[in-house]
């Protein structure tokens, strides 16, 4: 049986993936997961802010990729 990963190394996965370019949508995602006390577990700024800079980044990187695909078709 796996293990689910704890609420704060969820959230910096999904964070990375790009998808997310605000907390508040990675929160609802790690909600539709099934994980509970999201704000209790994310609320302090020691996390939410780190975790605020890397949805940003990661999801600009992640449009500009889709910018670059779309400029230079296979």
């Amino acid at each position: 049986m796996l293990l689910k990963p704890s609420i704060a190394e969820r959230a910096y996965q999904l964070a990375k993936t790009g998808e997310f370019p605000k907390v508040r949508e990675l929160k609802a995602a790690l909600k539709k997961e099934g994980y509970d006390q999201i704000d209790a577990h994310l609320g302090g700024s020691s996390i939410s802010r780190p975790l605020r800079v890397i949805c940003e980044d990661a999801y600009r990187l992640r449009q500009s990729e889709i910018v670059i695909g779309e400029q230079n078709p296979a």
